[in-house]
C-alpha cells in the first residue's frame, strides 16, 4: 500500500470525505525499517470555498498521530475528546474510532505486522485506538494509577491527604460487546479530562460508563467506576456524594469477596472520611484495610494502608508517630517492587518532617520521591515532590534553588496540558518573586497567572491574583 493510499485511508477512517480539491502530503520519517511510521499531514489547496471543517479535523489528526509517534500520548489520547467538542455525542464518537481501528489494522496486515506494531499504529491511525477487549485489564489498571491521585495539593502534611494509587486488580475479560466496548472508552475519555484537571468534565463520562456497565452486569467494573467518581467527588469537596460511591465500591466488592477491591475502597473510604475531619473513623476504615490486606499477605495493600494511616496521625497532629507509619510501609512498597507507592509515601514522609522542621530528612524524602516519579513517568507525583523542596527552600530563603525548581513544575504541567497547575505555578512563582523582592518580575506573573485564571473562568482565583497585584502596585508607587 502507498503512503498516498495509507493517507487516504486514514482520511476515510476519520469520517471525511476526500476531495479532488484537497493534497495530502506525506513526508516518510527517519524510522527507515518501519516505513509505516509517517508524519501525515493535511494541506489545503486553493479553492473557491474550502471546507474548512474536514480540513482542520484532519490535520488535527494528523497533529496527534506526530505526537504519539514521538511518544507523547497526550495529545492521541484525547483524540476522541475533540472529537465530541462540536457533537456531544459521545457514543457516536466512539464508533468513529472503532472504524479507525479497522483502518489501521488494515494498513498492519498489508505490511505484515500484524503483532510487533499494532499498539503504535493503531494509536496513530486509529487514534483513541479503541481498546480491545483482551487489552482492558491493562486500560483499567492505568487507570488505578491514574485516578487514585492527591485530594490536595497543599505542602503541609496536616492537609496535604492524599488517596494511594498501587493497588492492581486484575479484571474479567468478558464477552465483547458494544456496549462494553463504548464504556470502556468513555472510562477512558473521563480519565483523560481527569488527568488534565477537568474533574467537571471527567464525571459525566463516568456516569455514562457506569450505566452501559451496569446494564451488562460487570460487577467488577462497576466498583472501578465508583471509584473513580467517589474520588474525583472527593476532590471537587462533594462529599457526601464521595462517600456514598465509595461505600456502593465498597459493597460491590464485599458482594464478590473481592478483598483487594475491599483494601482499596476502604482506604479511598478513609481518605474521604479523613477530608471531613472523621479522623477516628478514618483510622478505622484504614486499620481494616491493614488487617485485610496482611491476612491475604498483600504487601501493596499492608504499604497502600499504613501509608494512610500515617496521614491520618498527622492529621490528628502527631507527626513523630506518622513517621513511624510511613517508615513501615516505605519497607512493604519495597518488597512488594510498588515504586509509585514508594514514591507517594516519601512525599508523606516529606511533610511530616517538614511539619517538624526536620529539613534535612524532608528533603531527602522529597528528592526520593520525584527521582521516583520521573522512573515511573509520573507527573503529580514530581509536582508534589517539588512543592515541599518549594517550601523548604523558601523558608531557608534560598530562592535561586527554589526558581529552579518551579521552573520544572512549569515544565510538567506544560506538557500534561494541566491548565490548573499552569495556573498554580504562575501564581507560586509570582508569590516567590515577590518575597525575594523582585516585584517587578513578581508584577509579570501575577499577569500572567491572571490571563490564565480569567481563560478557565476561575473567578475566586482571579480576584485573589487582582489583589495581590494590587498590592505589588501599590508598593510601587511609593
Amino acid at each position: 500500500m502507498s503512503y498516498r493510499e495509507r493517507g487516504w485511508l486514514s482520511a476515510v477512517s476519520l469520517g471525511l470525505k476526500p476531495q479532488p480539491n484537497r493534497a495530502i502530503r506525506l513526508k516518510q520519517t527517519s524510522c527507515t525499517n518501519k516505513p509505516w511510521r509517517l508524519e501525515i499531514a493535511a494541506i489545503q489547496t486553493k479553492s473557491a470555498q474550502p471546507d474548512l471543517r474536514q480540513v482542520e479535523g484532519f490535520e488535527a489528526h494528523a497533529g496527534r498521530f506526530y505526537l504519539s509517534r514521538r511518544g507523547f500520548n497526550r495529545p492521541v489520547e484525547n483524540a476522541a475528546r475533540y472529537q465530541l467538542k462540536p457533537t456531544k455525542n459521545f457514543l457516536k464518537s466512539i464508533r468513529f474510532n472503532k472504524l479507525n481501528l479497522l483502518a489501521s489494522e488494515s494498513i498492519l496486515r498489508q505490511n505484515g505486522n500484524e503483532e510487533e506494531d499494532l499498539p503504535s499504529v493503531g494509536k496513530g491511525l486509529g487514534k483513541d485506538g479503541l481498546i480491545k477487549t483482551e487489552s482492558r485489564n491493562l486500560l483499567l489498571v492505568s487507570f488505578y494509577l491514574l485516578l487514585v491521585a492527591f485530594f490536595f495539593s497543599a505542602p503541609k502534611a496536616a492537609k496535604a491527604v492524599s488517596i494511594d494509587q498501587q493497588l492492581t486488580i486484575p479484571l474479567n475479560n468478558g464477552t465483547q460487546t458494544t456496549d462494553r466496548e463504548d464504556a470502556d472508552a468513555l472510562l477512558r475519555l473521563g480519565g483523560q479530562e481527569e488527568q488534565k484537571g477537568n474533574l467537571e468534565k471527567a464525571i459525566p463520562y463516568w456516569l455514562q460508563a457506569l450505566e452501559l456497565y451496569q446494564r451488562i452486569g460487570d460487577k467488577e467494573a462497576i466498583g472501578l467506576t465508583y471509584d473513580f467518581l467517589g474520588i474525583t467527588y472527593g476532590k471537587l469537596g462533594r462529599y457526601i456524594e464521595a462517600e456514598d460511591a465509595l461505600r456502593r465500591r465498597l459493597a460491590v466488592a464485599r458482594d464478590r469477596q473481592d478483598f483487594q477491591g475491599q483494601i482499596y475502597g476502604l482506604n479511598n473510604l478513609g481518605t474521604v472520611l479523613l477530608q471531613r475531619s472523621a479522623v477516628d473513623a478514618a483510622i478505622v476504615s484504614f486499620s481494616e484495610a491493614a488487617r485485610i490486606a496482611q491476612s491475604i499477605k498483600s504487601l501493596p495493600g499492608e504499604g497502600l494502608s499504613l501509608s494512610n494511616l500515617g496521614l491520618a496521625t498527622a492529621s490528628a497532629g502527631d507527626y513523630y508517630q506518622a513517621i513511624k507509619r510511613y517508615e513501615e510501609a516505605l519497607i512493604f512498597r519495597r518488597r512488594g517492587d510498588d515504586p509509585l507507592g514508594e514514591a507517594n509515601t516519601q512525599n508523606n514522609l516529606g511533610d511530616a518532617y517538614l511539619a517538624t522542621e526536620k529539613y534535612r530528612d524532608s528533603l531527602l524524602a522529597y528528592r526520593a520521591a520525584q527521582r521516583l516519579g520521573r522512573q515511573t513517568r509520573d507527573r503529580s507525583t514530581q509536582i508534589r515532590a517539588i512543592d515541599g523542596q518549594v517550601a523548604i527552600y523558601s523558608r531557608l530563603r534560598q530562592y535561586p534553588v527554589a526558581f529552579e525548581l518551579l521552573d520544572q513544575r512549569l515544565t510538567l504541567a506544560q506538557e500534561s496540558q494541566n491548565l490548573r497547575q499552569e495556573l498554580r505555578t504562575l501564581a507560586l512563582l509570582a508569590q516567590l518573586y515577590q518575597a525575594s523582592g523582585n516585584n517587578p518580575t513578581a508584577q509579570t506573573f501575577y499577569e500572567r497567572a491572571i490571563i490564565l485564571a480569567r481563560s478557565l473562568g476561575d473567578q475566586q482565583q482571579e480576584a485573589f491574583l487582582i489583589n495581590d497585584l494590587a498590592q505589588i502596585r501599590f508598593t510601587r508607587a511609593k
